[in-house]
């Protein structure tokens, strides 16, 4: 009887390329979930074999950019979340 144990099946939810490996294996780490957020304010996560996982990077890469020109390209601090960027309070005066 062959041993399943550890055993999970991938399937890339851009190009629907499966793999069962050990999830345990250096390939099974090369796959990826992202999670983002679409304009409208909708989440999705997809799974993503190692070539659809490139080619997201050089998207995100180029969105980057795009970003950077919109924002004047000031940089935001990485890893910064929204709730950490707030209006800052200024403090009522007496005149």
């Amino acid at each position: 009887m062959p041993i399943t144990r550890n055993l999970c099946m991938y399937k890339c939810d851009r190009d629907g390329k499966t793999e069962v490996l050990d999830e345990t294996s250096s390939q099974a780490g090369r796959w990826r979930t992202y999670s983002f957020t679409r304009a409208n304010q909708t989440t999705s996560d997809v799974l993503l074999c190692p070539d659809c996982a490139d080619k997201y990077v050089q998207t995100l890469a180029a969105a980057d950019t795009i970003f950077d020109t919109f924002m004047g390209n000031i940089r935001i601090e990485a890893g910064k979340h929204a709730e950490d960027i707030r209006p800052t309070h200024i403090p009522e005066t007496e005149e």
